[in-house]
C-alpha cells in the first residue's frame, strides 16, 4: 500500500488509485494534465511519482495543483 498523505496534503508516493478514493476533487487536476488515471489498469501500483514520469509531467507542478485541490476543498467546508 502506497504512503497516505502526510498532514493533509498529498505526497509523491501516494498510489493514484488511493489519491482518487481519499480525494475524489481530484481528478479534475488529473484530467487537466492529460492523466486518465480513472480509467488506467496501472492506477491501484503507480504512485503520482510514477505518473509524473509516465507522462512527462513536472512532479512539483502536479504536486502542487493536487494541494491546492484538497486545499480549496478544505477552504470551502
Amino acid at each position: 500500500m502506497g504512503k497516505k498523505s502526510v498532514k493533509g496534503r498529498i505526497t509523491k508516493d501516494m498510489l493514484i488509485d488511493e489519491l482518487i478514493r481519499e480525494y475524489p476533487e481530484v481528478c479534475e487536476v488529473l484530467e487537466r494534465f492529460d492523466l486518465p488515471c480513472t480509467e488506467c489498469a496501472l492506477a491501484p501500483t503507480s504512485t503520482v511519482e510514477n505518473a509524473s514520469q509516465m507522462h512527462n509531467i513536472p512532479l512539483k507542478e502536479l504536486l502542487r495543483e493536487l494541494n491546492k485541490a484538497i486545499s480549496n476543498k478544505d477552504n470551502n467546508k
